[in-house]
This record gives C-alpha cells, structure tokens and sequence, in this order.
C-alpha cells in the first residue's frame, strides 16, 4: 500500500515488483478493506487497521514481493497487537 512503510534501494529490490499478479487487487482491495473496518469499528466490532504499522521503520521489513516479513516485522505487528488488545481491555 502506497506510503504505509519507507521502502530503500534494497528492500525495494526483493519487496516491489509491480507486474506481479496480484499487485493490482491488492492496490483496490485495501482501500475498500479499510472503509469496511471502519464500519465494523462502528458496529461495535474490535478492530485493529495495521496496514501503517511499519510507517515509521525504513529498515528492511519485507522479504519479499508477497507480504512476507523477516522476523523484525513479525515483532513490530505482535507489538502493536498486544498495544491494541491491552487498550481495548483497558476501556472495557
């Protein structure tokens, strides 16, 4: 997704490959996965939208062009998971 994580020379060379198959339903599904989570937000459904979870890491995450990442990025996600969870217990 466009601007959810800073991509250098070379995680882009393993991670951005824009003729790969399913780049372009990736491209037009998260936008409308994301206008559906706000409606389950607002339905009362706890829901978390981490598409920008690594926003603020410029060191190479993805291990490849399919989403996949090394074990830092699995760190960075369980984190703001945890985060997430412990914030809705706190409210509850």
């Amino acid at each position: 997704m466009k601007d959810s994580k800073p991509i250098g020379p070379e995680e882009a060379r393993v991670a951005v490959d824009e003729e790969y198959p399913i780049s372009f339903g990736v491209k037009a599904c998260f936008p409308r996965m994301q206008v559906a989570a706000s409606r389950l937000k607002s339905a009362g459904v706890r829901f978390s939208d981490l598409t920008r979870v690594f926003a603020e890491h410029p060191e190479p995450i993805y291990k490849d062009n399919c989403c996949h990442v090394l074990p830092a990025g699995d760190v960075i996600m369980a984190k703001a998971i945890a985060a997430t969870i412990l914030q809705d217990d706190a409210q509850d």
